[in-house]
């Protein structure tokens, strides 16, 4: 069992805004402890973005509960019409992502006695925006996520274990039914990773100088997703296309075989490269040798195509194109890298886990 960051915000914020109910002597402090559990978000731009749509999610659900009460009273028929109501509101609005807030302040506001209803009302409405300030003040304070590394991380152990694929695929190391399965969850990695992306890309930072370091960062990072899904993309075509691939005479997969083995090799140093782990790489020593053999090789292969192989011969030069879109991505990030390691080398040193 794993407990995340998350989780244990999560925990802090329910225990933070349950105290603090007590403390102020709310009648239903519950209602804070259910507001600030929903309010967690994985990075402090969300959490700031959510108190401000709850915030607009509570007053909606407060105002039609208290205009039904007042008018109709609470009966349960009642209750089920503002909850259609506010539901509605919120669909028309496009913020149905905040409509449960707003259905437990409603529901909460509805279940107040009679006698002194609009003070429970107020009561239970700032009761909900406890929580929501809560879970604020806990993203805010505690275990702020470091998504750069993460991401880095990610994108490194993601990368690697498809060049592992590749080199396999390329030698016919490879058991198919435990490369489709892989090739799945890679797929599902990589869709994560644009997630994680977009979660550090929404980080705020306020200083002008880390916020330059920032967008170098993120050119960096965007490339590295770039060229981890393209090399992904040829892996999937290696996978469907492994018997003809195989099969191929001896001088046009041995080619083949040592383009993936030079590309795959480019992509580890480039990777290794970011931590300064590698020496800068010269992109231009590996471009004109590789269009140079990708061209003789579809050319030769068109010259050799005959009827009852042509399927073979299309798996060929769509293996072919894909390894060049690898090359090229490979090449826009060898340019990228270079240009981000060689200007303000303190500001694009990496956050450390």
């Amino acid at each position: 069992m794993k407990f995340g960051a998350r989780i244990l915000k999560t925990g802090l914020a329910i225990v933070l805004s349950l105290y603090i109910a007590q403390w102020l002597g709310f009648d239903a402090p519950v209602f804070a402890g259910i507001a600030a559990a929903f309010a967690i978000q994985p990075s402090v731009y969300k959490s700031y973005q959510t108190v401000l749509d709850q915030a607009q999610a509570n007053i909606i659900g407060a105002f039609f509960a208290i205009i039904f009460s007042t008018i109709f009273g609470t009966e349960p028929i009642v209750v089920g019409m503002v909850v259609i109501v506010v539901i509605a509101v919120h669909l028309q609005l496009k913020i149905g992502q905040t409509v449960s807030i707003a259905l437990v302040t409603a529901i909460a506001i509805m279940e107040a006695p009679a006698d002194g209803f609009l003070i429970y009302a107020f009561e239970r409405f700032s009761s909900v925006m406890l929580g929501v300030v809560a879970a604020f003040l806990v993203n805010l304070a505690f275990l702020p996520p470091k998504h750069e590394h993460r991401l880095y991380q990610s994108i490194s152990e993601t990368s690697e274990d498809i060049i592992k694929w590749i080199r396999l695929s390329n030698y016919h190391m490879t058991e198919q039914h435990a490369l489709k399965e892989d090739i799945e969850k890679l797929k599902e990695k990589l869709v994560k990773l644009e997630q994680v992306y977009l979660l550090y890309k929404e980080e705020r930072v306020y200083s002008k100088k880390k916020k330059f370091a920032k967008a170098r960062k993120l050119v960096v990072f965007r490339q590295m997703l770039a060229t981890a899904n393209r090399a992904h993309f040829c892996l999937a075509q290696i996978s469907r296309a492994e018997n003809d691939f195989h099969h191929l005479p001896d001088h046009v997969r041995e080619p083949l075989t040592s383009e993936l083995d030079d590309l795959t090799r480019f992509h580890e140093q480039l990777l290794e490269n970011l931590t300064g782990r590698t020496k800068a790489i010269q992109y231009e020593t590996h471009c004109s040798p590789v269009k140079t053999r990708f061209m003789e090789l579809y050319t030769l292969a068109k010259d050799e195509s005959e009827p009852e192989n042509e399927e073979k011969w299309m798996h060929l030069f769509s293996l072919v194109s894909n390894l060049l879109e690898y090359h090229y991505a490979l090449d826009h990030l060898a340019k990228i890298l270079t240009s981000f390691k060689s200007h303000h080398t303190e500001e694009n040193e990496l956050e450390k886990k």
